[in-house]
């Protein structure tokens, strides 16, 4: 118990009047509210008995700081006063304190009030404790699904990619690349990492495209294009689709879960062949209407497809493919994003090479 007073015959008092409390109860007594500070910092006070009018700094300045102060976050605080106007009791309460007890103290009821102050602490304390407890419970909960979560979008990624002969580590090399670029524009970590791990599910939505399709040699026509192109909705409709009705008669009670990887998976499977025109498929929407994510594993998937060998077609060279981005950009691709594909260049560079499929020679086109 930690007592403030400028006036020693007032600690004294406190003093023999503790004494009867020596076995349950430390008093420690101090002159003024800077000493009082410097003993608060040292720790182990579990209340403060407070003048309120002292010279120097107050006993209301002393309880603001206490306040203030995150370690001493309910900390029973009582000011004493000889002042008995309404308006310093209302000033006190409102700054915090837990009580407001006029001069001179009732040393029975002042030690009744601070074992209620205890007993309310006690229970605040319990309420954290629980409150910490779950909110361990439940991050632990979160990083079950999320690692759930991320173990189906690689399993599906492993899913189209055992479809689609011209691969290789094309889906990590873009889920790389994703992440570099959205770090450059300046999206949070957490979005980052999300787009690492979902990106690579940008061409899922291959596994309903016929063989004949996927896998010819050469050009497509006309028709075949048109199939191809709905790979984006096919992917979409995997990754955003509803779990039929019977499936979800049998869920708990338990609160949704957040599925925000998969989310994130299903946009860019949707829209990451829109343009910024608005000229794109499927959906024709542009600007900032296609979701970010799309719009970043836009520049990174062209950026891979033009560096890396096809069936059909060579590796295009660093300048050409330089030039294509820069000249894609306001029109097929978003400028921000263009702009940090130029600023982390000599990074991609680096990183195709460590990632790269076994391939000729790029060639100036």
């Amino acid at each position: 118990m930690l007592f403030v007073d400028d006036e020693p015959r007032v600690l004294d008092g406190m003093r023999r009047q503790m004494w009867a409390l020596r076995t349950e109860w430390e008093g420690i007594y101090v002159p003024d509210a800077e000493v009082a500070w410097a003993r608060l910092e040292e720790g182990q006070i579990d209340a403060v008995v407070s003048d309120l009018n002292m010279p120097g700094r107050s006993g209301i300045e002393l309880l603001k700081s206490v306040r203030e102060s995150p370690r001493f976050k309910g900390l029973p605080f009582f000011l004493l006063t000889g002042n008995s106007e309404v308006m310093f009791r209302r000033v006190s309460l409102e700054s915090g304190a837990t009580e407001y007890l006029a001069k001179p103290c009732d040393f029975k009821e002042l030690t009744a009030r601070l074992r209620n102050a205890f007993v309310l602490k006690d229970l605040q304390d319990e309420i954290k404790a629980e409150k910490s407890d779950l909110e361990i419970r439940l991050a632990d909960r979160n990083r079950d699904l999320e690692r759930a979560q991320r173990e189906l979008l690689f399993r599906l990624a492993k899913a189209a990619e055992a479809r689609d002969v011209e691969v290789g580590n094309h889906i990590a090399r873009v889920g790389v690349f994703s992440r570099m670029l959205a770090e450059e524009i300046g999206l949070e970590p957490g979005f980052q990492r999300r787009i690492l791990l979902t990106s690579p599910l940008h061409d899922v939505g291959k596994i309903g495209i016929p063989d004949s399709i996927l896998r010819k040699p050469g050009p497509l026509d006309p028709e075949e294009r048109r199939l191809m192109e709905t790979h984006t909705t096919i992917g979409g409709q995997i990754l955003a689709g509803e779990l039929p009705r019977v499936l979800t008669s049998l869920e708990s009670d338990e609160p949704a879960a957040d599925f925000e990887f998969i989310h994130t998976a299903a946009r860019i499977a949707m829209s990451h062949h829109e343009r910024w025109d608005g000229k794109g498929y499927p959906n024709g929407i542009g600007g900032e209407e296609i979701p970010v994510e799309a719009r970043i594993v836009s520049v990174a998937d062209v950026y891979d497809a033009l560096r890396n060998a096809r069936p059909y077609k060579g590796p295009v060279s660093r300048e050409k493919t330089m030039q294509i981005i820069s000249e894609g950009a306001g029109s097929q691709f978003d400028t921000k994003i263009v702009d940090a594909f130029k600023a982390r260049i000599e990074e991609l560079e680096t990183m195709l090479e460590f990632m790269s499929d076994a391939q000729p020679e790029p060639v100036a086109q």
